[in-house]
């Protein structure tokens, strides 16, 4: 007998019905984790990840780096991404909190700072931004990683067609640049 959870079999199951989904739309879930990692490692240090979403970067990025602190909105996001990323393996150092737009930390506190597919989601992404900023240590590493308008596109028909409601697109690519 499985000594995985009921609920952890579930959720597996259900993202590789996703990912199975996306492809069909010429959206590869692990061939964009793996550009993204390849992009953003090393990450040293301490690393702060915002937005949990499914929890398959911090399952890849938990292989690499350690500590990690990953800060959400969101209770039942962090619920998942805490199954996603005990599923390859046993949790690394990694720690989820729960807070609002100011970061609860002092000033230059994590050697690298991560967002990956979050920025489009954020009402005021500079405020997000300058905090990041602000608990990123002197040559730390700053890595902002978001969907470009085609993928996103992609994803608003994905969700209609799983009935459920699309994201807005809150701020453009170019914006976020600019911000950088």
């Amino acid at each position: 007998m499985s000594k995985i959870p009921t609920a952890t079999i579930r959720i597996d199951q259900a993202m590789k019905q996703r990912d199975a989904l996306f492809c069909r739309f010429a959206y590869d879930s692990n061939a964009s984790l793996k550009f993204i990692l390849e992009k953003s490692l090393p990450l040293p240090g301490h690393v702060l990840e915002i937005g949990t979403g499914n929890g398959r970067f911090r399952a890849a990025l938990a292989k690499q780096a350690s500590p990690i602190t990953i800060l959400d909105l969101a209770v039942d996001q962090q619920r998942v991404a805490k199954i996603q990323i005990n599923l390859p393996a046993p949790r690394q150092r990694i720690r989820y909190v729960i807070h609002g737009q100011r970061l609860p930390w002092d000033n230059a506190t994590f050697n690298s700072v991560v967002t990956v597919n979050t920025f489009h989601l954020l009402a005021r992404p500079h405020e997000i931004l300058a905090e990041m900023v602000r608990v990123l240590k002197p040559n730390g590493k700053l890595v902002v990683c978001d969907i470009a308008l085609r993928g996103f596109q992609i994803f608003n028909r994905l969700q209609r067609i799983e009935s459920r409601i699309p994201s807005p697109l809150k701020h453009g690519l170019v914006e976020i640049a600019l911000l950088l």
